[in-house]
């Protein structure tokens, strides 16, 4: 089992050192590791701190034994003790029928919209990003919102700056852009990581801002389905072959709660 040291210290330790590392022995030996990356939030005006499972790994002579499952459960009892709100993840294939099934988590799916940005862009914006009055404010009532420049700092220091931010009046857009292959031809996107919205009627002037900057085919959002931020939003759809969402209620009942994560806060941006 080789763990990559350096990476996982860089995309796990914020800034508010709550993240956690727990680890499986048998004997000396460390059979199994799963890390839990502390994030700050706020919710119903209240800062809360809720944790990430991520980078779970099983040396190949210690599994099909329960240690994952021991891991996530000591964590349930460590976390909940310590004030964490929550426990949340984006399982794969294989590991979220554990997670919902045998470890009690819930799953949320995500969706997604791709906005066209070739060709007149300014005319396109409009049939994707609403543009809300002046004093319109965007709903947050139950909704878990993270600090997005903590996630931001988290991925610079991953990636230095490959991640681009752009804000203005509170409003930020951040993320980096990726090129992709298909049997078409290879297209540009700029993958958002975030979005934190103060003021929504200028959000798409903001969207127009990096649109001019980076030289990309596509912007493409993805998020947790529930987020409030789709309401600004035209023509999302369901996000097919994206990992859900998945959480589990430590001190904080989120069972009615909206998510406003996107695909930056996932260790695996």
């Amino acid at each position: 089992m080789q763990l990559k040291r350096g990476k996982l210290l860089l995309n796990t330790g914020t800034r508010n050192n709550k993240s956690m590392y727990l680890g499986a022995y048998k004997g000396s030996e460390l059979a199994a590791v799963n890390f839990f990356i502390g994030h700050e939030m706020l919710f119903n005006g209240e800062t809360h701190y809720a944790h990430q499972s991520c980078w779970s790994a099983t040396s190949p002579d210690h599994r099909k034994q329960g240690l994952f499952s021991q891991l996530i459960n000591t964590a349930k009892e460590r976390l909940k003790s310590s004030g964490s709100a929550l426990i949340f993840g984006f399982p794969n294939l294989n590991s979220e029928p554990i997670f919902t099934r045998k470890l009690g988590f819930r799953s949320i799916s995500m969706s997604k919209v791709n906005i066209p940005v070739f060709g007149p862009s300014e005319y396109l914006l409009p049939f994707f990003i609403k543009v809300p009055g002046v004093h319109d404010v965007l709903n947050t009532e139950q909704t878990f919102i993270p600090i997005e420049s903590e996630i931001i700092e988290l991925k610079q220091h991953e990636f230095d700056d490959e991640v681009k931010v752009y804000q203005s009046y509170n409003n930020i857009i951040w993320g980096k852009r990726v090129s992709r292959k298909f049997s078409f031809g290879t297209f540009r996107f700029f993958n958002v990581g975030g979005i934190q919205v103060n003021k929504p009627s200028l959000l798409r002037s903001l969207f127009w801002s990096l649109i001019q900057k980076e030289n990309i085919d596509f912007l493409q959002i993805v998020g947790v389905s529930n987020s409030q931020l789709w309401s600004l939003f035209r023509g999302v759809g369901k996000a097919q072959r994206i990992e859900p969402l998945i959480v589990y209620d430590l001190n904080v009942d989120s069972t009615a709660a909206h998510f406003n994560f996107f695909t930056g806060i996932k260790d695996v941006f």
